[in-house]
């Protein structure tokens, strides 16, 4: 999320100054070289918006219903896809590296990962843009920071659009089907090999023998709608 910051530097003055100076205002607002800092009108709401929400997304209504289908909502969830689909519960995961994790995706002990299941292409493109260190555990606040400060907010920015800010919500959940495979898209809505969506609810990636989706675009919509600007109960 973006953040806003004022910055203000403060005068000092010695007593002996003050008194020698009675005459003369003091300007407790403005920085040494005389200018005054404030805030733009729209982006003081965009702060007290961030500040007033105390919880993070990974916490949202959206995250649950997601990790939901995707990992039960466990950070230790991860699958293989050879020699055949088969998923794991409760692990060592998040005592796992970064780099042991890429380590093992790379040599297919793993595919996806996590409660939000991030496969190999995906971690890399995160932990490059962020900046993250390798010897970080995998763990629930390293998948978070993945989560929101990556996924929905550079990969698949139309849901944070939305959730932050005056997006579209068809938009939002037509960007969430195409992350993660649970979840569907409308009907005659474009799918992964320039098919269309044949009904309502079809994974965008439909019919590549790994993904099937367990979520329609409504209840897409609705969880949406609770979760959006962080004000769900």
């Amino acid at each position: 999320m973006a953040q806003v910051q004022a910055q203000t530097q403060t005068q000092t003055t010695s007593t002996e100054q003050s008194d020698a100076n009675t005459n003369t205002p003091k300007l407790s607002n403005l920085s040494t070289d005389g200018k005054a800092w404030f805030i733009h009108p729209v982006a003081m709401m965009d702060y007290f918006k961030i500040i007033n929400r105390e919880r993070s997304w990974a916490e949202s209504p959206f995250a649950s219903l997601l990790g939901k289908v995707e990992s039960n909502n466990d950070y230790s969830a991860y699958n293989q896809t050879k020699p055949k689909l088969k998923a794991f519960f409760n692990t060592n995961l998040t005592s796992m590296t970064i780099e042991e994790l890429i380590n093992k995706q790379t040599k297919r002990e793993i595919f996806a990962a996590g409660r939000f299941q991030i496969i190999p292409q995906t971690l890399k493109a995160a932990v490059a843009y962020l900046k993250l260190d390798l010897s970080l555990k995998y763990n629930k606040e390293t998948q978070d920071i993945l989560f929101e400060e990556y996924l929905i907010k550079i990969k698949r920015k139309n849901i944070i659009k939305y959730l932050e800010h005056d997006g579209d919500i068809e938009d939002a959940i037509y960007d969430w089907a195409k992350e993660f495979a649970s979840a569907g898209v409308r009907k005659s809505k474009m799918i992964s090999g320039g098919r269309i969506a044949a009904f309502e609810g079809s994974s965008y990636y439909q019919g590549d023998g790994l993904n099937s989706a367990h979520i329609l675009p409504d209840e897409m919509v609705k969880v949406l709608r609770e979760s959006k600007n962080g004000n769900w109960k």
